[in-house]
């Protein structure tokens, strides 16, 4: 057994010619730039978890990730990663597509996430069922036409595949989501026909609290999704002002 874990929590960050980048620069100096950063002062010397956590921003070209990243004593692995997220304090805004249709237009989506016959595929079971992993969604119905819904989702937790099963379990699979029973080809009523290029998926906003404040760092909606969106007689952009 190996007697240190190296723990690596990242999330989409902005590319070096976002104007948000300096805010955000400073955002992760506060949460984990140094020995008086908000991670270490929970996980350093109140809990004594690990010599050196930090958090950062590795802004590229076309984007690039947000880090934080510790080593720590294998035994206290699951409370060192427990905290860091915590401590985050970050909100995430989704945006999709779907098919289907949804009774109410505010919904909590509390599905536990268990693996699936084929490999890195998960499924949705009931909440608290054993050896499945907890997770929860909220989401928001912005527009319909026909068949067809823009969703704003917001994951509380992080699990793979998360927003994708639990809109598939909602029966809102979303389009392009073949391995979810989402279509992999669309027909509209007029008979035009497009096959996605993508999972109707993007994440547009990342929210992080602050003492006093927070910072907010956002993506714009890729120009493939917008057409698809407007092929389907829905606008994306409307789910950007929804609050799941």
């Amino acid at each position: 057994r190996a007697a240190r874990t190296e723990l690596r929590v990242g999330h989409a960050g902005v590319a070096r010619d976002n104007p948000d980048l300096p805010a955000l620069q400073v955002l992760a100096a506060i949460l984990g730039g140094g020995p008086v950063s908000r991670l270490a002062a929970s996980l350093r010397q109140r809990l004594g978890l690990t010599y050196q956590i930090r958090s950062r921003f590795a802004a590229r070209h076309a984007g690039g990730p947000f880090i934080v990243e510790a080593a720590v004593a294998s035994g206290a692995a699951a409370t060192a990663l427990r905290l860091a997220r915590e401590q985050g304090a970050y909100q995430r805004l989704y945006v999709a597509l779907g098919v289907g249709a949804l009774a109410v237009e505010h919904a909590r989506w509390e599905w536990s996430l268990a693996p699936d016959r084929a490999p890195r595929v998960h499924k949705a079971v009931p909440k608290g069922q054993k050896s499945a992993l907890p997770a929860a969604s909220r989401v928001a119905v912005a527009a319909t036409h026909g068949a067809y819904l823009a969703l704003a989702l917001a994951p509380e937790t992080g699990r793979t595949h998360q927003l994708r099963v639990h809109a598939a379990a909602a029966g809102v699979p979303l389009v392009g989501d073949r391995i979810y029973g989402g279509p992999g080809r669309i027909t509209t009523s007029t008979g035009a026909v497009r096959v996605p290029g993508r999972i109707a998926l993007h994440c547009a906003r990342v929210d992080i609290g602050l003492p006093g404040g927070h910072v907010s760092a956002s993506s714009p909606i890729p120009p493939e999704l917008a057409e698809l969106a407007a092929f389907l007689g829905l606008d994306l952009a409307e789910a950007l002002r929804c609050a799941p």
